[in-house]
């Protein structure tokens, strides 16, 4: 392996980006593979509606006050729209010129009538 650190950051990345999910994903897997306990430990002590709690408390242990925008604008509006018209239109229109692309000539059909005896050839 010649870049062990960056598959350390790839695997810490990656681990970032999926804890918000991790209570469900576990709750999913408790539920299928291990259903009969989970029901008798955590739905019994918990409730059925345990994991909103566990995401709750997942989400409790984040500051979101590094994240927010504290700065105020006295602007309303987030966004401006700015329009802008072209001054000169260019147009640039040629006139169609018909060109003979392509002319087929086929030879006329032979047409052999079968009614008469074969050709006789010397």
């Amino acid at each position: 392996m010649k870049f062990t650190s960056a598959y350390y950051l790839l695997l810490l990345y990656t681990m970032v980006i999926i804890k918000p999910v991790l209570p469900v994903v576990s709750d999913w897997w408790q539920h299928e593979f291990n259903e009969a306990e989970h029901l008798a430990c955590i739905h019994s002590v918990y409730g059925s509606h345990h994991l909103q709690y566990e995401v709750a408390e997942a989400d409790q242990g984040k500051d979101h006050s590094k994240n927010q925008n504290t700065l105020k604008s006295e602007d309303q509006v987030p966004f401006h729209l700015v329009v802008s018209q072209p001054k000169n239109e260019f147009n640039l229109s040629l006139p169609l010129i018909p060109f003979k692309v392509l002319t087929l000539r086929t030879p006329s059909p032979v047409i052999i009538p079968g009614d008469g005896p074969p050709p006789k050839f010397y």
